[in-house]
């Protein structure tokens, strides 16, 4: 778990809690996961809706299989990051099998605060032990600015361009980052886990 202290309305300080929780099964976090993913759809490329035949409800029930780290404010998501255990496949093959991130979303009253980052480090240092793996993977597209700068921050190589398949000019790429042993060992202490904890 991280503890993000952010800056809120007012300039007052409000907590975020960053944490795997595994499947949703609480109604209200399937619910919030949901309506995260209707408000933003077209947000991507292409947009999530168009992904699932005109129907973005189709595409949230087959994220909701996939193992979650939600960011919480009080009652209230605030984002999520999605990931498959255990992915393979033959594009990211130097980096299989490897925990894959199937979508990150960040509410836009919480951006640029450090939340996707914290839900990133959740992912690389702090998964339980039976869920940690040597890599890590991810896919985004070469017009998504921000994702690519967070990834190559974080220390993301990428691995494989596939080019056109979002559009014209428009490439598909995949990340990978090999996690040290150490990394894989769950750290000694908090402050250790927190390298990348922001306080605003």
């Amino acid at each position: 778990m991280i503890v993000l202290r952010i800056r809120g309305q007012f300039s007052r300080e409000e907590r975020v809690v960053i944490e795997y929780v595994g499947r949703l099964k609480g109604e209200v976090y399937r619910e919030r996961v949901k309506s995260l993913l209707v408000e933003y759809d077209k947000e991507f490329v292409p947009p999530l809706s168009v992904r699932a035949g005109g129907d973005v409800l189709r595409y949230c029930e087959s994220l909701l299989k996939d193992r979650f780290i939600l960011a919480v404010k009080g009652d209230d998501v605030v984002g999520f990051l999605s990931f498959r255990h255990g992915y393979a496949s033959e594009l990211l093959e130097r980096y299989s099998p490897s925990n894959y991130v199937t979508m990150v979303i960040v509410e836009r009253g919480y951006r640029r605060r450090g939340i996707a980052t914290a839900m990133y480090s959740e992912l690389l240092h702090n998964l339980p032990k039976k869920l940690r793996l040597p890599y890590v993977t991810v896919r985004t597209w070469s017009t998504n600015y921000a994702s690519v700068k967070l990834l190559e921050k974080l220390g993301f190589r990428r691995v494989a361009v596939v080019e056109d398949e979002r559009g014209r000019g428009i490439h598909t790429l995949y990340y990978g980052i090999e996690l040290r042993r150490s990394h894989r060992e769950k750290p000694k202490t908090r402050v250790e886990s927190l390298k990348m904890r922001r306080v605003q």
